[in-house]
């Protein structure tokens, strides 16, 4: 977990994990979503739940989505794995977009690749 990043309008945790699912890209609808819950893990499992989002494994081109994303979480909200979701994680809103913009910056600096003026 990367240090919290504090504004007034917005709280973010990065999590710097690679996730790799075992299903076949074959096997995946094009309406395939991942859920992901986060828990407290301090409290008793009634206790636990901070919150929840959704993302979609497939564009709106029907590609399959890669790279680092910025997801909005739902406190204290169970995942909803319904198409479409009550839990997206991909919101449109101007600070998602920041957020988003923000973090592109920091991986093409950190890889080297471009951005922030490289």
């Amino acid at each position: 977990v990367g240090p919290p990043i504090y504004s007034r309008m917005i709280k973010t945790f990065s999590f710097c994990e690679k996730i790799t699912f075992k299903v076949k890209y074959k096997d995946l609808s094009p309406i395939s979503l991942v859920g992901i819950s986060i828990y407290d893990m301090n409290k008793k499992l009634e206790d636990s739940l901070l919150g929840s989002t959704t993302l979609d494994l497939f564009n709106s081109k029907k590609n399959l989505r890669q790279g680092h994303y910025s997801l909005y979480i739902y406190p204290k909200k169970e995942v909803d794995l319904e198409h479409p979701s009550s839990t997206p994680g991909l919101v449109d809103n101007h600070f998602a977009r920041e957020i988003n913009i923000l973090n592109s910056y920091i991986h093409h600096y950190n890889t080297g690749t471009g951005g922030m003026g490289t």
